[in-house]
């Protein structure tokens, strides 16, 4: 179900949207709803219709968004074969993409239907009314530029889902603009020159792309909410020195950045700001570089330096410039990044009467890992999405009595090396608890796990209610062992 934001305006629009009789079908104007519904529309059924319509006006200024939509059917302003056409009959044509007209309404959709629909929309018109880029001295549309060697040489259809990946989100405008931006102003340096973003990612010292990887990078970088800022993102760190004099983008190529070589080091860079939390994450990978946030000793440290130590297992430079991508490179990167800090620096796990870390702890005689695994382990949690929740529910593992065991309470890591449990080692018990979390989702997954081992849900003939994990002992479910049932 859709709730449109925007109050009376969508609820006006929406009427609109089956009321008013506005496009013309075989001479007679019928509304939106009856032109999707009949056989020279669109043709779709009755709730496609409607999820259609809905989509299109449940986010930001419903109204605003209807017009929007509206222009792209009606709006006369492309010129096809010397005649003016709307978008929507555009992107029908060969010229188009030869889309069905299905295709097309939902191309619109994904368009208008969120914050700044409208802004959208028109940017969307421009990526083919405005010829504003030079092409070899010839004045071309974005969406002709993508067809061109320069552009990638993508297919009409090809260059269609380019664009949407730029526009179809919040703030497309701004990211149409921003893409604009590094195909045409100079912003970098080059050779003591200036060159647009672009033409740096295709030369030798920014990676040797080609034009359909270097276009690739920019939809990456810029194809997100937020991404006009993570365009800034990417080129503070091309051109900002901020690592003991270097450029992120030179810190890499260095020694201590790993010797990447350049394409690999903009392969860094954009994973870590091409999502939602782009200039976040940049700023956290470069505090876990340079900021001694760690207390180990009594003397602190970088998180870089402390995987680089015995205490974080003496990783390459190279290992450790991946391990610190791998848990930053997403749109949560930033509290990802906190979160890592939590796992080594607060005491919250009570060990033999003491509060320590779950660094320390894992490497305690309780779970037996050495230093590097400890890492890891914490690593392969913490990398996803939400992988601050994810670090809670590791912590509860270990010290949150929440599993009935022969009527007593005892954690979920104590419970899988009970015989009840499956009789896991150390080892094994670890390996289930970060399958649960090692995965997007890891805080669902979890509850999931404890919903098996812990709530009676399944009815049998013969022992009454079981949990998931009883019942694929009991002979109805298969008369697996604990062992098996648990790995299950």
């Amino acid at each position: 179900m859709y709730r449109a934001s925007g109050g009376a305006q969508s609820k006006i629009s929406l009427l609109e949207y089956f009321n008013k009789p506005e496009i013309d079908v075989n001479g007679q104007l019928v509304s939106l709803y009856h032109f999707l519904r009949s056989q020279w529309g669109v043709g779709v059924s009755n709730s496609e219709a409607i999820e259609i319509i809905m989509k299109s006006i449940s986010r930001g200024s419903g109204l605003k968004n209807k017009q929007a939509f509206m222009a792209c059917l009606k709006l006369p302003v492309i010129v096809l074969y010397g005649e003016n056409v709307s978008l929507y009959q555009f992107l029908q044509s060969a010229k188009g993409g030869g889309l069905s007209a299905y295709e097309a309404i939902d191309v619109f959709v994904k368009c208008v239907g969120n914050q700044g629909g409208l802004k959208n929309q028109q940017a969307l018109m421009a990526c083919f009314i405005h010829r504003d880029l030079d092409l070899d001295g010839q004045n071309v549309s974005f969406y002709e530029f993508l067809q061109s060697n320069h552009g990638g040489g993508l297919t009409a259809a090809e260059s269609i889902q380019f664009i949407l990946k730029c526009i179809a989100t919040s703030g497309g405008s701004k990211n149409y603009q921003s893409f604009m931006d590094c195909l045409k102003k100079p912003e970098v340096n080059l050779g003591g020159r200036r060159v647009m973003i672009c033409d740096f990612l295709r030369s030798e010292y920014g990676g040797g792309f080609s034009h359909f990887e270097s276009i690739q990078i920019l939809v990456k970088t810029i194809g997100n909410s937020g991404g006009s800022r993570n365009k800034q993102a990417l080129l503070d760190s091309l051109h900002k020195p901020e690592i003991d004099g270097l450029t992120f983008f030179e810190f890499l190529q260095s020694e201590r950045g790993g010797s990447l070589c350049p394409s690999e080091a903009v392969q860094v860079i954009v994973k870590c700001v091409g999502n939602n939390g782009g200039e976040k994450n940049r700023q956290a990978f470069i505090a876990c570089l340079c900021k001694p946030e760690l207390v180990l000793k009594e003397k602190k440290l970088s998180i870089y330096n402390l995987l680089r130590s015995d205490s974080g297992g003496r990783k390459s430079e190279y290992s450790v410039i991946q391990l610190i991508t791998k848990l930053i490179s997403r749109p949560s990167g930033s509290q990802n990044y906190q979160a890592f800090l939590d796992c080594l620096n607060k005491p919250e796990i009570d060990l033999n009467g003491r509060l320590v870390s779950l660094y320390h702890f894992l490497q305690s005689q309780t779970c037996g890992l050495n230093a590097s695994d400890a890492i890891q382990t914490i690593i392969n949690c913490l990398a996803h999405n939400g992988g601050g929740g994810n670090r809670q529910i590791l912590v509860d593992c270990f010290q949150k009595l929440q599993i009935n065991l022969n009527g007593v309470s005892v954690t979920l890591y104590s419970f899988l090396q009970s015989k009840k449990g499956g009789g896991l080692n150390k080892s094994e018990a670890m390996q289930i608890i970060t399958r649960c979390l090692g995965k997007d989702g890891g805080v669902q997954n979890n509850q999931a796990l404890m919903m098996s081992l812990c709530h009676p849900e399944v009815d049998t003939e013969s022992s009454g209610r079981l949990t998931i994990h009883e019942f694929l002992q009991s002979r109805e479910g298969g008369a697996l062992t604990a062992y098996e049932s648990t790995n299950v």
